[in-house]
């Protein structure tokens, strides 16, 4: 009697734990694609504009990333990589960072002063 009763449970179970987890992972997917992580090297700081040009390794683009006051990123390697939050102030050239950072709907290229493009982007706060 027992377990004619726990093969139903068990089934019942099991369609609400795939049912809610094909919920959990296609919610993600719209969040997930409005933002990216950045994991490069900076070429170029510009503390005025308050952009930096970061070349990143996994793509091999070049992203200029546009960094509000108050936005958060780990600088990976080099001179202040202790700091827990570094602020654009702290950030020098040849440094590798690391940041999420908001993608638009459509993605807008910028041309440097030396002819090359860049993906602009806007550092998550």
């Amino acid at each position: 009697m027992i377990k004619n009763i726990r093969r139903p449970i068990a089934a019942f179970a099991a369609t609400l734990v795939l049912a809610m987890s094909s919920l959990a992972v296609a919610a993600p997917k719209r969040e997930r694609a409005e933002r990216i992580t950045i994991y490069g090297c900076v070429l170029r700081v510009d503390r005025q504009e308050r952009t930096l040009l970061v070349n990143d390794n996994r793509t091999k683009k070049l992203y200029l990333i546009s960094v509000p006051e108050g936005a958060t990123f780990k600088i990976a390697f080099g001179q202040s990589m202790q700091m827990s939050e570094p602020g654009l102030k702290d950030v020098n050239e040849n440094n590798v960072v690391r940041m999420i950072c908001l993608r638009k709907d459509n993605e807008h290229l910028s041309r440097l002063d030396d002819g090359r493009q860049a993906i602009a982007l806007t550092a998550a706060q």
